[in-house]
């Protein structure tokens, strides 16, 4: 291996640490800061019995995951993103792009913002996946069957980013600018 390459592979592992840190960290102060609804919402809002048992459950569950397979989790969910496609609707369970610490903080951030959850928790989940699919196209080889795949997917992404404001105008103009390049349409 070269030293580049090993350099490449530290500095992603860090980045992975680094996010999943973050999104521990951000589990914890929405624990903390916002704790559940309160008793004066509308209760029509909440979910099922059922359901609040099962996200009951994978709060428990990772509350005890160890830091390697909360690694590997996020790791596995990257990989999943290649070829993952957005949802439209509902979002009833999480998708195998989006890793369970992710679908935590998701869920919790849905539960503790007025408005349309299932319309919230759709955005996120497609935000995230833009996201990691931008990343591994960027660091795809230039010139792969990979990268040009991903590139004609974030292209198709790039209105429903632009039109909901989840990406700043200027980024989305250079990536445009960088995708034509790459694709040459």
């Amino acid at each position: 291996m070269t030293p580049s390459t090993q350099l490449e592979r530290k500095t992603k592992t860090r980045l992975v640490v680094a996010v999943i840190a973050f999104g521990v960290v951000l589990i914890a102060l929405l624990f903390i800061f916002t704790g559940n609804r309160s008793a004066g919402v509308d209760e029509s809002r909440n979910r099922g019995q059922a359901e609040e048992a099962q996200v009951a459950a994978e709060e428990l569950d990772i509350k005890n995951m160890s830091r390697e397979e909360i690694e590997e989790g996020q790791i596995n969910a990257n990989r999943a993103a290649i070829s993952g496609k957005p949802v439209s609707g509902k979002v009833t369970e999480r998708p195998d792009y989006v890793s369970r610490v992710e679908w935590e903080v998701f869920q919790n951030v849905v539960r503790n913002q007025p408005g349309d959850d299932d319309a919230q928790l759709t955005a996120l989940v497609n935000k995230i996946l833009f996201y990691k699919k931008k990343e591994a196209w960027e660091t795809a080889g230039t010139g792969t069957d990979q990268r040009a795949r991903l590139g004609r997917e974030l292209r198709d992404m790039l209105p429903y980013m632009k039109e909901g404001g989840h990406i700043h105008p200027d980024e989305a103009k250079r990536l445009e600018s960088a995708l034509y390049n790459d694709l040459g349409r």
